[in-house]
């Protein structure tokens, strides 16, 4: 998830921010639904295979509910606090 690669069947979320008023509203939850949705109607080849990213641990909770699978404990390290690699396999339309 280091390195870009023009074409390939993998998208890497970075961030998913939410302004402190709005979080634990459903903003993030539902801007990932959104966006998860619009990458299963895209067509091949544009339509990715896998989307990534990494998160701490309590935001886990978070992407497992639109769908996201915990792969396990990432090799990034960044802080003190590990970070989790997780994955989603959007559904074809």
């Amino acid at each position: 998830m280091s390195v870009h690669i023009p074409g390939g069947e993998s998208v890497c979320i970075h961030s998913v921010v939410v302004t402190s008023s709005l979080r634990r509203s459903g903003v993030a939850r539902a801007m990932l639904r959104h966006y998860l949705q619009h990458l299963s109607s895209l067509e091949p080849p544009n339509r990715p295979s896998r989307v990534l990213l990494i998160t701490k641990e309590a935001l886990v909770p978070l992407y497992s509910s639109v769908g996201f699978d915990l792969v396990g404990q990432s090799s990034v390290v960044h802080g003190v606090d590990p970070w989790h690699e997780m994955v989603c396999i959007p559904p074809n339309k």
